[in-house]
Protein backbone atom coordinates (compact mmCIF):
# COMPACT_ATOMS: atom_id res chain seq x y z
CA UNK A 1 0.00 0.00 0.00
CA UNK A 2 2.54 2.89 -1.22
CA UNK A 3 -0.34 5.56 -1.33
CA UNK A 4 -0.58 5.16 2.79
CA UNK A 5 2.29 7.56 2.82
CA UNK A 6 0.27 10.24 1.55
CA UNK A 7 -2.79 9.33 4.21
CA UNK A 8 -3.27 12.94 6.15
CA UNK A 9 -2.64 13.08 10.06
CA UNK A 10 0.01 11.77 11.74
CA UNK A 11 -1.43 7.84 11.83
CA UNK A 12 -3.37 5.54 9.02
CA UNK A 13 -6.63 4.67 9.65
CA UNK A 14 -7.37 0.71 9.38
CA UNK A 15 -10.82 -0.30 9.41
CA UNK A 16 -12.51 -3.51 10.45
CA UNK A 17 -15.98 -3.30 9.06
CA UNK A 18 -17.32 -1.82 5.69
CA UNK A 19 -20.45 -1.72 4.17
CA UNK A 20 -22.75 0.35 1.86
CA UNK A 21 -20.99 3.53 1.85
CA UNK A 22 -19.77 3.59 5.15
CA UNK A 23 -16.54 1.87 7.05
CA UNK A 24 -16.16 0.91 10.72
CA UNK A 25 -12.20 1.76 12.02
CA UNK A 26 -10.43 -0.92 14.78
CA UNK A 27 -11.43 2.11 17.30
CA UNK A 28 -15.41 1.35 16.73
CA UNK A 29 -15.60 4.81 14.83
CA UNK A 30 -17.52 5.07 11.50
CA UNK A 31 -16.94 6.94 8.51
CA UNK A 32 -19.24 8.16 5.32
CA UNK A 33 -16.53 6.57 2.71
CA UNK A 34 -16.08 9.00 -0.13
CA UNK A 35 -13.74 7.59 -1.73
CA UNK A 36 -15.40 3.52 -1.85
CA UNK A 37 -11.81 2.18 -2.77
CA UNK A 38 -11.01 4.47 -5.26
CA UNK A 39 -13.93 2.87 -7.20
CA UNK A 40 -12.93 -0.77 -6.27
CA UNK A 41 -16.65 -0.34 -4.37
CA UNK A 42 -18.25 1.40 -6.40
CA UNK A 43 -21.44 -0.46 -6.03
CA UNK A 44 -20.84 -0.52 -1.77
CA UNK A 45 -18.81 -1.89 0.34
CA UNK A 46 -19.98 -5.69 0.80
CA UNK A 47 -23.03 -5.60 -1.33
CA UNK A 48 -24.83 -8.59 -0.13
CA UNK A 49 -25.62 -10.16 -3.68
CA UNK A 50 -21.95 -9.90 -4.57
CA UNK A 51 -21.05 -11.25 -0.98
CA UNK A 52 -23.31 -14.19 -1.75
CA UNK A 53 -22.32 -15.13 -5.39
CA UNK A 54 -18.69 -15.01 -4.32
CA UNK A 55 -19.02 -17.48 -0.95
CA UNK A 56 -21.04 -19.78 -3.20
CA UNK A 57 -18.57 -19.72 -5.86
CA UNK A 58 -15.60 -20.35 -3.79
CA UNK A 59 -17.37 -23.57 -2.32
CA UNK A 60 -17.57 -24.67 -6.47
CA UNK A 61 -14.24 -23.76 -7.38
CA UNK A 62 -12.29 -20.69 -7.58
CA UNK A 63 -9.77 -21.43 -10.58
CA UNK A 64 -9.68 -23.75 -13.36
CA UNK A 65 -8.24 -21.83 -16.37
CA UNK A 66 -11.55 -23.03 -17.65
CA UNK A 67 -14.17 -20.81 -18.56
CA UNK A 68 -17.87 -20.98 -16.24
CA UNK A 69 -21.07 -20.58 -17.47
CA UNK A 70 -20.75 -17.10 -16.00
CA UNK A 71 -18.20 -16.33 -18.66
CA UNK A 72 -20.86 -16.07 -21.72
CA UNK A 73 -23.45 -14.00 -19.76
CA UNK A 74 -20.69 -11.45 -18.72
CA UNK A 75 -19.46 -11.46 -22.27
CA UNK A 76 -23.61 -10.44 -23.22
CA UNK A 77 -24.15 -8.35 -21.10
CA UNK A 78 -20.97 -6.16 -21.40
CA UNK A 79 -21.68 -5.77 -25.38
CA UNK A 80 -25.53 -4.86 -24.48
CA UNK A 81 -23.97 -2.21 -22.93
CA UNK A 82 -21.04 -0.64 -24.57
CA UNK A 83 -21.72 -2.04 -28.13
CA UNK A 84 -19.04 -3.70 -28.70
CA UNK A 85 -19.81 -7.25 -29.36
CA UNK A 86 -16.13 -8.97 -28.28
CA UNK A 87 -14.66 -9.68 -24.97
CA UNK A 88 -11.71 -10.64 -22.88
CA UNK A 89 -11.24 -10.33 -19.36
CA UNK A 90 -8.06 -9.81 -17.80
CA UNK A 91 -6.71 -9.08 -13.82
CA UNK A 92 -6.49 -5.23 -13.65
CA UNK A 93 -7.23 -2.40 -15.91
CA UNK A 94 -3.91 -1.88 -16.11
CA UNK A 95 -3.70 -5.30 -17.76
CA UNK A 96 -5.98 -4.37 -20.02
CA UNK A 97 -4.92 -1.69 -21.20
CA UNK A 98 -1.26 -3.07 -22.18
CA UNK A 99 -2.88 -6.18 -23.61
CA UNK A 100 -4.83 -3.95 -26.15
CA UNK A 101 -1.71 -1.80 -26.84
CA UNK A 102 -0.04 -4.85 -27.96
CA UNK A 103 -2.83 -5.72 -30.11
CA UNK A 104 -2.69 -2.36 -31.21
CA UNK A 105 0.98 -2.28 -32.64
CA UNK A 106 0.74 -5.77 -33.70
CA UNK A 107 -2.23 -4.71 -36.06
CA UNK A 108 -0.61 -1.43 -37.24
CA UNK A 109 3.12 -2.32 -37.51
CA UNK A 110 3.87 1.05 -35.75
CA UNK A 111 5.91 1.67 -32.51
CA UNK A 112 4.42 4.38 -30.70
CA UNK A 113 0.97 4.59 -28.58
CA UNK A 114 -0.68 8.08 -28.07
CA UNK A 115 -2.07 9.59 -24.83
CA UNK A 116 -3.14 12.98 -22.91
CA UNK A 117 -1.22 15.13 -21.27
CA UNK A 118 -1.31 14.49 -17.33
CA UNK A 119 -3.87 11.32 -18.05
CA UNK A 120 -4.02 8.27 -16.16
CA UNK A 121 -4.39 4.26 -17.01
CA UNK A 122 -2.83 2.73 -13.95
CA UNK A 123 0.84 2.08 -14.21
CA UNK A 124 1.04 1.16 -18.27
CA UNK A 125 4.54 2.39 -18.48
CA UNK A 126 3.96 3.98 -22.05
CA UNK A 127 1.83 6.58 -20.05
CA UNK A 128 3.43 8.02 -17.82
CA UNK A 129 4.52 10.31 -19.97
CA UNK A 130 3.93 14.60 -19.87
CA UNK A 131 4.30 17.22 -21.77
CA UNK A 132 7.68 18.83 -20.35
CA UNK A 133 8.14 23.04 -20.54
CA UNK A 134 9.56 22.94 -23.95
CA UNK A 135 6.98 20.38 -25.56
CA UNK A 136 9.09 17.56 -25.18
CA UNK A 137 7.68 13.81 -23.84
CA UNK A 138 9.25 13.35 -20.48
CA UNK A 139 8.35 11.06 -17.81
CA UNK A 140 5.83 12.15 -15.04
CA UNK A 141 7.09 13.03 -12.20
CA UNK A 142 7.41 10.12 -9.53
CA UNK A 143 7.61 7.78 -12.39
CA UNK A 144 9.75 5.29 -10.83
CA UNK A 145 12.46 3.38 -12.99
CA UNK A 146 11.06 3.95 -16.70
CA UNK A 147 12.42 0.42 -18.71
CA UNK A 148 12.43 3.24 -21.60
CA UNK A 149 12.68 6.79 -22.14
CA UNK A 150 8.98 7.64 -22.70
CA UNK A 151 10.26 9.93 -25.50
CA UNK A 152 10.78 6.59 -27.56
CA UNK A 153 7.50 4.44 -26.90
CA UNK A 154 4.56 8.15 -26.44
CA UNK A 155 3.55 10.53 -28.11
CA UNK A 156 1.49 13.06 -25.83
CA UNK A 157 -1.24 15.75 -27.25
CA UNK A 158 -2.95 18.01 -25.05
CA UNK A 159 -6.61 17.04 -24.19
CA UNK A 160 -9.50 19.20 -25.68
CA UNK A 161 -6.41 20.45 -28.81
CA UNK A 162 -8.22 18.41 -31.73
CA UNK A 163 -5.44 20.49 -34.12
CA UNK A 164 -2.60 19.16 -31.72
CA UNK A 165 -3.86 15.71 -32.03
CA UNK A 166 -3.94 15.95 -36.20
CA UNK A 167 -0.33 17.53 -36.50
CA UNK A 168 0.91 14.49 -34.06
CA UNK A 169 -1.04 11.68 -35.65
CA UNK A 170 0.23 12.79 -39.52
CA UNK A 171 3.82 11.72 -38.40
CA UNK A 172 2.16 8.24 -39.13
CA UNK A 173 4.36 6.44 -36.31
CA UNK A 174 1.44 6.05 -33.80
CA UNK A 175 -0.56 2.62 -33.54
CA UNK A 176 -3.01 3.63 -31.06
CA UNK A 177 -4.63 6.97 -28.97
CA UNK A 178 -5.51 5.49 -25.35
CA UNK A 179 -7.57 8.33 -23.76
CA UNK A 180 -10.40 9.03 -21.09
CA UNK A 181 -13.60 10.55 -22.85
CA UNK A 182 -13.13 12.95 -19.64
CA UNK A 183 -10.29 13.40 -17.88
CA UNK A 184 -10.96 12.50 -13.95
CA UNK A 185 -7.59 12.21 -11.96
CA UNK A 186 -6.79 16.18 -12.45
CA UNK A 187 -10.33 17.33 -11.08
CA UNK A 188 -12.74 16.66 -13.86
CA UNK A 189 -12.38 17.99 -17.05
CA UNK A 190 -15.14 17.55 -19.85
CA UNK A 191 -14.58 16.69 -23.36
CA UNK A 192 -15.54 20.01 -25.43
CA UNK A 193 -18.77 19.96 -27.63
CA UNK A 194 -17.82 18.20 -30.71
CA UNK A 195 -14.25 17.35 -29.92
CA UNK A 196 -14.74 13.30 -29.19
CA UNK A 197 -16.48 13.41 -32.62
CA UNK A 198 -13.03 15.33 -34.23
CA UNK A 199 -10.86 12.78 -32.12
CA UNK A 200 -12.98 9.91 -34.00
CA UNK A 201 -12.50 11.60 -37.21
CA UNK A 202 -8.71 12.02 -36.66
CA UNK A 203 -7.62 8.49 -35.55
CA UNK A 204 -9.69 7.01 -38.69
CA UNK A 205 -7.79 9.30 -41.21
CA UNK A 206 -4.58 8.91 -40.20
CA UNK A 207 -5.46 4.90 -39.40
CA UNK A 208 -5.11 4.98 -35.43
CA UNK A 209 -7.07 2.66 -33.08
CA UNK A 210 -8.70 4.21 -30.88
CA UNK A 211 -8.76 3.10 -26.97
CA UNK A 212 -11.68 4.46 -24.76
CA UNK A 213 -10.12 4.09 -21.11
CA UNK A 214 -13.38 3.64 -19.16
CA UNK A 215 -12.01 2.46 -15.63
CA UNK A 216 -13.01 5.10 -13.45
CA UNK A 217 -16.35 5.12 -14.63
CA UNK A 218 -16.92 1.50 -15.86
CA UNK A 219 -20.72 0.63 -15.85
CA UNK A 220 -21.98 4.42 -16.14
CA UNK A 221 -19.92 4.73 -19.36
CA UNK A 222 -22.71 3.09 -20.89
CA UNK A 223 -24.78 6.46 -20.91
CA UNK A 224 -21.84 8.66 -21.72
CA UNK A 225 -21.23 6.01 -25.12
CA UNK A 226 -25.06 6.19 -26.35
CA UNK A 227 -25.16 9.49 -25.67
CA UNK A 228 -22.26 10.76 -27.50
CA UNK A 229 -22.81 8.05 -29.80
CA UNK A 230 -18.67 6.83 -29.71
CA UNK A 231 -17.71 4.22 -31.67
CA UNK A 232 -13.74 3.17 -30.45
CA UNK A 233 -12.41 0.29 -32.09
CA UNK A 234 -11.38 -0.59 -27.90
CA UNK A 235 -12.81 0.14 -24.61
CA UNK A 236 -10.85 -0.98 -21.19
CA UNK A 237 -12.85 -1.19 -17.95
CA UNK A 238 -11.38 -2.50 -14.44
CA UNK A 239 -12.55 -2.60 -10.98
CA UNK A 240 -16.18 -1.26 -10.31
CA UNK A 241 -17.75 -4.02 -12.71
CA UNK A 242 -16.47 -6.86 -9.93
CA UNK A 243 -18.11 -5.55 -6.39
CA UNK A 244 -14.46 -5.35 -5.04
CA UNK A 245 -13.19 -9.08 -6.52
CA UNK A 246 -9.96 -8.04 -8.51
CA UNK A 247 -10.65 -8.36 -12.31
CA UNK A 248 -10.95 -6.35 -16.12
CA UNK A 249 -12.36 -6.03 -19.06
CA UNK A 250 -11.57 -5.09 -22.47
CA UNK A 251 -14.28 -5.02 -25.88
CA UNK A 252 -13.02 -4.55 -29.43
CA UNK A 253 -15.06 -3.55 -32.35
CA UNK A 254 -16.11 -6.70 -34.66
CA UNK A 255 -13.53 -5.20 -37.27
CA UNK A 256 -10.85 -5.32 -35.06
CA UNK A 257 -11.47 -8.75 -33.26
CA UNK A 258 -11.66 -10.19 -37.19
CA UNK A 259 -8.02 -9.56 -37.51
CA UNK A 260 -6.79 -10.08 -33.61
CA UNK A 261 -8.65 -13.30 -34.68
CA UNK A 262 -5.37 -14.27 -37.22
CA UNK A 263 -3.22 -14.02 -34.17
CA UNK A 264 -5.21 -14.87 -31.49
CA UNK A 265 -6.09 -18.52 -32.56
CA UNK A 266 -2.51 -19.24 -33.63
CA UNK A 267 -0.17 -21.46 -31.81
CA UNK A 268 1.97 -19.27 -30.11
CA UNK A 269 -0.58 -17.28 -28.17
CA UNK A 270 0.07 -18.43 -24.46
CA UNK A 271 3.74 -16.61 -25.06
CA UNK A 272 1.99 -13.23 -27.16
CA UNK A 273 2.62 -11.28 -23.77
CA UNK A 274 -1.66 -11.37 -23.06
CA UNK A 275 -3.75 -12.56 -20.31
CA UNK A 276 -2.86 -14.57 -17.04
CA UNK A 277 -2.93 -17.62 -15.38
CA UNK A 278 -6.28 -16.16 -13.15
CA UNK A 279 -7.50 -14.25 -15.51
CA UNK A 280 -11.02 -15.09 -16.23
CA UNK A 281 -11.08 -17.08 -13.08
CA UNK A 282 -14.81 -18.57 -12.16
CA UNK A 283 -14.66 -16.03 -8.74
CA UNK A 284 -14.15 -13.05 -10.65
CA UNK A 285 -16.59 -13.80 -12.95
CA UNK A 286 -18.99 -14.93 -10.71
CA UNK A 287 -18.86 -11.48 -8.77
CA UNK A 288 -19.26 -9.63 -12.41
CA UNK A 289 -22.62 -11.52 -12.88
CA UNK A 290 -23.71 -10.50 -9.58
CA UNK A 291 -22.60 -6.69 -9.47
CA UNK A 292 -23.83 -6.31 -13.26
CA UNK A 293 -27.62 -7.92 -12.02
CA UNK A 294 -27.96 -5.92 -9.12
CA UNK A 295 -26.46 -2.66 -9.49
CA UNK A 296 -24.90 0.00 -11.92
CA UNK A 297 -28.08 -0.52 -13.28
CA UNK A 298 -30.95 1.88 -15.27
CA UNK A 299 -32.83 2.16 -12.29
CA UNK A 300 -29.40 3.21 -10.04
CA UNK A 301 -28.73 5.52 -12.25
CA UNK A 302 -31.96 7.59 -11.76
CA UNK A 303 -31.27 7.94 -8.93
CA UNK A 304 -27.74 8.10 -8.59
CA UNK A 305 -27.28 11.37 -11.21
CA UNK A 306 -29.77 13.56 -9.90
CA UNK A 307 -28.26 13.20 -6.36
CA UNK A 308 -24.83 14.03 -7.35
CA UNK A 309 -26.48 16.96 -9.31
CA UNK A 310 -28.20 18.54 -6.34
CA UNK A 311 -24.42 17.57 -4.18
CA UNK A 312 -22.61 19.32 -7.16
CA UNK A 313 -24.65 22.60 -6.98
CA UNK A 314 -24.75 22.49 -3.36
CA UNK A 315 -21.17 22.16 -2.93
CA UNK A 316 -20.54 24.82 -5.98
CA UNK A 317 -22.70 26.68 -4.08
CA UNK A 318 -21.07 27.03 -0.72
CA UNK A 319 -17.32 27.06 -1.62
CA UNK A 320 -15.60 30.06 -0.93
CA UNK A 321 -13.06 29.96 -3.40
CA UNK A 322 -13.08 31.59 -6.90
CA UNK A 323 -16.38 31.69 -9.24
CA UNK A 324 -16.39 27.98 -11.09
CA UNK A 325 -15.02 28.21 -14.77
CA UNK A 326 -16.97 25.60 -16.72
CA UNK A 327 -19.81 23.81 -16.55
CA UNK A 328 -20.76 21.64 -13.26
CA UNK A 329 -21.53 17.92 -14.40
CA UNK A 330 -23.13 15.11 -13.52
CA UNK A 331 -20.75 13.48 -14.62
CA UNK A 332 -19.79 13.14 -10.92
CA UNK A 333 -21.92 10.47 -10.42
CA UNK A 334 -19.19 8.14 -12.32
CA UNK A 335 -17.71 8.47 -8.79
CA UNK A 336 -20.92 7.83 -7.12
CA UNK A 337 -23.20 5.13 -9.01
CA UNK A 338 -23.70 2.24 -6.17
CA UNK A 339 -26.78 0.71 -5.79
CA UNK A 340 -27.91 3.86 -5.01
CA UNK A 341 -31.71 3.47 -5.24
CA UNK A 342 -30.90 0.62 -2.02
CA UNK A 343 -28.76 3.49 -0.25
CA UNK A 344 -31.46 6.02 -0.88
CA UNK A 345 -34.10 4.20 0.38
CA UNK A 346 -32.11 2.72 3.52
CA UNK A 347 -33.22 4.22 6.93
CA UNK A 348 -30.73 7.30 8.34
CA UNK A 349 -28.19 5.94 10.68
CA UNK A 350 -27.13 7.34 13.89
CA UNK A 351 -24.02 9.53 13.77
CA UNK A 352 -21.43 7.22 15.09
CA UNK A 353 -19.47 9.92 17.28
CA UNK A 354 -19.41 13.18 19.10
CA UNK A 355 -15.96 13.96 18.19
CA UNK A 356 -15.18 16.34 15.58
CA UNK A 357 -13.75 14.95 11.85
CA UNK A 358 -13.46 17.24 9.06
CA UNK A 359 -12.93 16.23 5.22
CA UNK A 360 -9.55 16.06 3.53
CA UNK A 361 -8.03 15.93 0.34
CA UNK A 362 -5.56 12.89 0.44
CA UNK A 363 -3.27 14.97 -2.58
CA UNK A 364 -1.03 17.36 -0.82
CA UNK A 365 -0.55 19.26 -3.92
CA UNK A 366 -1.84 22.46 -4.73
CA UNK A 367 -2.29 22.80 -8.35
CA UNK A 368 -4.01 20.88 -11.34
CA UNK A 369 -1.04 20.64 -13.06
CA UNK A 370 0.87 18.92 -10.36
CA UNK A 371 -1.61 16.85 -8.54
CA UNK A 372 -1.57 13.33 -8.17
CA UNK A 373 -4.62 11.07 -9.46
CA UNK A 374 -5.98 11.17 -5.89
CA UNK A 375 -6.49 15.04 -6.26
CA UNK A 376 -10.09 14.69 -5.98
CA UNK A 377 -10.14 11.48 -3.35
CA UNK A 378 -12.04 12.77 -0.32
CA UNK A 379 -12.91 10.87 2.86
CA UNK A 380 -13.44 11.63 6.47
CA UNK A 381 -9.98 11.79 7.98
CA UNK A 382 -8.98 12.82 11.35
CA UNK A 383 -6.73 15.79 12.56
CA UNK A 384 -6.76 17.26 9.31
CA UNK A 385 -7.57 20.80 7.72
CA UNK A 386 -10.12 21.09 4.75
CA UNK A 387 -8.97 21.81 1.51
CA UNK A 388 -12.12 23.62 -0.27
CA UNK A 389 -12.58 23.03 -4.01
CA UNK A 390 -15.47 23.38 -6.23
CA UNK A 391 -16.91 20.25 -7.78
CA UNK A 392 -17.11 21.24 -11.42
CA UNK A 393 -15.00 21.36 -14.46
CA UNK A 394 -11.49 23.17 -14.66
CA UNK A 395 -9.25 22.97 -17.05
CA UNK A 396 -5.59 21.75 -16.76
CA UNK A 397 -3.82 24.90 -16.95
CA UNK A 398 -1.94 24.80 -13.08
CA UNK A 399 -3.84 27.68 -11.88
CA UNK A 400 -4.48 27.03 -8.10
CA UNK A 401 -7.09 24.90 -7.22
CA UNK A 402 -9.49 27.61 -4.76
CA UNK A 403 -8.50 26.97 -0.80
Amino acid sequence: MPWMTRWPGSFPVFFDTASGARFTDVDGLEYVDLCLGDTGAMTGHALPEVAEAVVAQSRRGITTMLPSTDAAWVGEELARRFGLPQWQLAMTATDANRFVLRYARKLTGRPRIAVMDWCYHGTVDETLAILGADGDVVSRPGAMGPPVDVGVTTAVVPFNDPEALDRRLAQGDVAALLMEPALTNIGIVLPDEGYLDQVREITRRHGVLWIIDETPRSAPARRVHRCLGLEPDFVTMGKPIGGGVPVAAYGASQEVADRLNVHMLGPEIDVAGVGGTLTGNALALASVRATLSNALRAEDFAVAIPLAERFTAGVAGSSSGPACRGTCSGWAAARSTGSAHRRATAPTRPQPSTRTWTPSCTCGRSTAASCSRRSTTWRSSPRTTPRRTSICTRRCSGRPWPR
